[in-house]
């Protein structure tokens, strides 16, 4: 074998397992998520906004997804219904941040916001322009 065949080798078997090192141990595991620009007015608007058969309980930002958790009054007797109230929601929030906002709206019979009081879950992704809507049973 010649030298500098040797010596590329050698620099391989060192360089690798360096760069495999360097990314385990020193760097940051979890990028930082950029927030939702104009998020503070958003959830301003949207707590502001009068709302028959609902109301708002939080308005949180996870990263450039708009969360919405929602407290019904009537709670809906089957998942059309829950669907529909839903999307309601949904299209009250779209009438305040459009729809180049990707947002979630939880909707709840009782606070806590927790998985037993969970009525469904719409989602509206901006970049697809596609909703979708889903029971706590579908979602387990």
């Amino acid at each position: 074998m010649r030298v500098p065949w040797v010596a590329f080798m050698f620099a391989l078997g060192i360089a690798i397992p360096g760069f495999i090192l360097h990314t385990i141990f020193f760097t940051n595991p979890v990028p930082e998520m950029p927030p939702l620009p104009g998020f503070e007015s958003y959830r301003q608007d949207i707590l502001a906004q009068p709302r028959p058969g609902y109301r708002v309980h939080e308005v949180l930002d996870e990263s450039l997804v708009l969360r919405i958790n929602a407290i019904v009054v009537e709670v809906p007797e089957d998942r059309l219904a829950a669907q529909i109230q839903a999307t309601n929601i949904l299209y009250d929030v779209q009438s305040i941040v459009g729809q180049e906002v990707s947002v979630s709206v939880w909707t709840y019979r009782v606070p806590p916001a927790s998985m037993e009081n969970m009525i469904g879950l719409i989602y509206f992704h901006a970049l697809t322009a596609n909703q979708v809507f889903k029971t706590p049973d579908e979602i387990q």
